[in-house]
């Protein structure tokens, strides 16, 4: 049982990227020529789950509110996830 215990704990480790690769994936995409910018789109998630991660709820929201405002596109700029909850900062962009 404890070579289970560690063997996952080491796979989620493995795993979860870092900040600074978190941040360099969230910085790599620039909108193509000719996309015009709608908005700033925030969502938030204030509960943390197993089946549904705030992260993903957040990102939900978010994708959600672009597509309802005509987005063809989304800039992530921040994303955030802790015990309690996770937030998502994205702009959002209408491209031909």
């Amino acid at each position: 049982m404890k070579r289970l215990a560690v063997i996952l704990m080491l796979t989620a480790t493995a795993c979860t990227p870092s900040l600074t690769t978190k941040a360099a994936n969230l910085a790599q995409w620039v909108p193509p020529a000719g996309c015009r910018l709608i908005d700033t789109l925030e969502g938030s998630s204030i509960l943390n789950g197993w089946i549904f991660p705030a992260l993903d709820r957040a990102k939900s929201e978010v994708l959600e509110a672009a597509a309802s405002r005509g987005a063809t596109h989304v800039q992530w700029l921040e994303l955030d996830e802790g015990l309690t909850g996770a937030t998502a900062k994205a702009r959002a962009y209408a491209c031909p």
